[in-house]
């Protein structure tokens, strides 16, 4: 698995009681969270937590305190924006396992569902789109004046709604807060997560003072639970299909032009792209 951060477990182990330690999953849409966090619920146990405050007190929290989908802002906002759950947890104690997906997988599936990411597309016609064909500036004139670009706009929570120049602006930027934070976390790529889920949960799990369970469980059927948020269960993607979907990149480009894939290469964090191990396009597809 490739995973960044792993330089700062020993840093999160050292601070402070390790029966007080969490590991929290967070990540962007579509990135595969609730996968690790079934993969960590049903594999992982911080044993110091468990002598301490009980057998059910695992350490495993199906997201960090700010929210999972958020940003994680500076030290002043992760202590104080809480969710309902976690008003009482000090966010020192979380390390969070932050997931992260190639970016071309992720846009198509924020076409499926894009939760609360809002931006001029015609899904049927052209999705992914980060510059806007002849098409789009018909439908979308009004939304699209003084743009050269598709913007997106996110609303993370009421007091929280951020703009960006494109979706691949919105992957660049959500994930360099996270690689430049000044606290201890890890990500690892939802690639690793579908094809080498034990070992990468075993990283993950170790990281944070945590150890896996001898007989491990995989995830099979979809991690996103419940109706709502997730979207229809038709358009939830369990782990054999993921290993179908994923396995190839017959499907990575579908829908976008070869401005958007040219657009794309140019534009999105080459640091990212280059230490996850995520590919450009190929040449013939952006002539």
């Amino acid at each position: 698995p490739i995973i960044y951060g792993l330089d700062q477990c020993s840093v999160f182990q050292k601070q402070s009681d390790p029966a007080d330690h969490f590991v929290g999953v967070a990540g962007k849409f579509n990135s595969g969270t609730n996968l690790l966090a079934e993969l960590l619920i049903s594999n992982c146990k911080n044993h110091h937590r468990m002598e301490k405050y009980g057998v059910v007190n695992r350490g495993i929290r199906w997201q960090v305190p700010w929210g999972k989908h958020n940003p994680p802002g500076n030290y002043e906002y992760r202590q104080s924006h809480k969710t309902k759950k976690d008003k009482n947890v000090d966010a020192n104690n979380i390390m969070p396992a932050v997931t992260i997906r190639d970016p071309f997988g992720w846009m198509g599936s924020m076409c499926r569902h894009h939760y609360t990411a809002t931006w001029p597309h015609d899904e049927g016609r052209h999705c992914p789109n980060l510059l806007p064909d002849k098409g789009d500036k018909l439908k979308f004139s009004l939304r699209l004046e003084g743009h050269d670009t598709v913007p997106v706009k996110v609303k993370y929570n009421k007091d929280l709604i951020r703009n960006y120049e494109s979706l691949a602006h919105l992957w660049n930027e959500w994930y360099k807060e996270y690689m430049d934070a000044d606290f201890p976390r890890i990500i690892v790529r939802y690639e690793d997560l579908v094809f080498r889920p034990k070992e990468t949960t075993k990283q993950v799990c170790e990281c944070f003072g945590g150890k896996l369970n001898e007989q491990f469980q995989y995830v099979v059927d979809t991690a996103k639970k419940g109706l709502g948020a997730h979207g229809d269960m038709n358009l939830r993607t369990g782990y054999v299909e993921a290993i179908i979907r994923y396995g190839t990149d017959k499907n990575r480009y579908t829908g976008m032009t070869k401005e958007d894939l040219v657009y794309a290469k140019n534009n999105l964090s080459r640091h990212l792209m280059d230490f996850f191990g995520y590919s450009d396009p190929p040449e013939e597809l952006m002539q």
